[in-house]
């Protein structure tokens, strides 16, 4: 799953990409001409993985994984129109499942951060680059729509309709994802990668100063939260400076040093990775033995033979049953062959609905 990092210049957003993706890239490689945007693939954190791997010693690991796409600051593109992201950055977020926006809290260059006026105005340019797009398409078919018969005027009326319903969104300054859709319109939805359909990450920047003060991270955290975010959306408050001299201390003895002194429970990278998840509408499911231990990702709601298909097509294919067992049932009960001596495994078929830690080994035919 791919998720885009945006923000406006000097938010801070490559210092959180080195902190999500311990990585060194220059904070400003991407507003070089003809640079690319950073991309980094990292783990799910999950201890669950490590505590299976305990069980089975397997000869290989395979962690769920999320790449994070660094582009340039909104901002910094040179002779952007008002109310536009410029192309180039439209294009490197296309394919990315969620966004993820930086924004800043701490002094930037004499300016005084203003945390909740950033954080709606990036939610407003995204807001205004959809409409743009949603304007232009429904010019085009405006023109198209007298001119066709048949089945491809009806394609072009479902389609009118659809971006009808998006620009009312838009244009009461909402999301496209803060209105529901059914299967027909989430087809057509698709064909645009709009940025306001992908679920959201706000992250806080704040200063070391302030990341120092006890609760300030969940003060902010809370108090954005609270500001009226619409459906899809997430907020994480850290230090993107300090999350970054963190991912690059060598041992958990140093990092946990680190952490103390500045009085914080847990790296804010590790949840900020585990929120864009979540966000993402995601859940792990587990595969285990002592060939390998391997984290699978799905999408919640899905079924068992989805689950099976994300393994191999051939098992969505042939699927007969699968034994499923809670994760966390199968470490109370010590291994796989404890839980089947007690008959505690679950024979589920093809209409069961996969849940977050399911363990499962798939009976197919093909």
């Amino acid at each position: 799953m791919d998720v885009g990092i945006i923000g406006f210049a000097s938010s801070g957003k490559t210092a959180l990409f080195n902190a999500l993706t311990r990585s060194e890239a220059d904070v400003g490689g991407f507003g070089v001409p003809g640079a690319e945007p950073n991309v980094a693939v990292v783990k799910v954190p999950d201890p669950r993985v490590d505590r299976l791997v305990g069980i089975y010693d397997p000869k290989k690991i395979v962690h769920a994984t999320i790449t994070y796409i660094d582009v340039a600051g909104i901002e910094a593109v040179e002779g952007r129109s008002a109310g536009a992201i410029d192309e180039k950055l439209l294009h490197a977020l296309a394919n990315c499942d969620a966004l993820l926006a930086v924004v800043c809290g701490f002094d930037r260059g004499g300016r005084a951060p203003d945390i909740e006026a950033e954080t709606q105005s990036i939610q407003a340019e995204l807001v205004l680059s959809d409409l743009s797009k949603v304007e232009g398409r429904l010019e085009r078919i405006e023109k198209q729509i007298g001119k066709i018969v048949g089945p491809d005027k009806a394609s072009l009326e479902r389609e009118k309709s659809v971006l009808d319903a998006c620009r009312e969104q838009l244009e009461d300054e909402k999301p496209i994802r803060s209105r529901e859709f059914n299967d027909d319109e989430e087809k057509v939805l698709r064909t645009y990668q709009f940025m306001t359909v992908k679920p959201l990450v706000i992250v806080i920047n704040l200063g070391e100063d302030e990341i120092s003060q006890g609760g300030a991270a969940d003060a902010w955290e809370k108090k954005i939260s609270q500001a009226g975010m619409p459906p899809g959306t997430s907020v994480v408050a850290c230090c993107a400076e300090a999350e970054m001299e963190i991912s690059r201390l060598e041992t958990e003895a140093e990092q946990r040093e680190f952490l103390d002194s500045y009085g914080i429970a847990e790296a804010a990278a590790a949840r900020i990775i585990r929120v864009s998840y979540e966000t993402l509408g995601l859940i792990s499911f587990f595969t285990a033995g002592p060939t390998e231990v391997h984290a699978w990702t799905l999408r919640a709601g899905l079924s068992v033979v989805k689950a099976a298909g994300t393994i191999h097509s051939d098992m969505e294919r042939g699927f007969i049953r699968a034994d499923v067992i809670g994760v966390e049932e199968l470490f109370e009960l010590g291994s796989w062959n404890d839980a089947k001596k007690v008959g505690r495994l679950r024979l589920e078929g093809k209409n069961y609905i996969m849940r977050d830690g399911d363990v499962m080994e798939v009976r197919f035919s093909v």
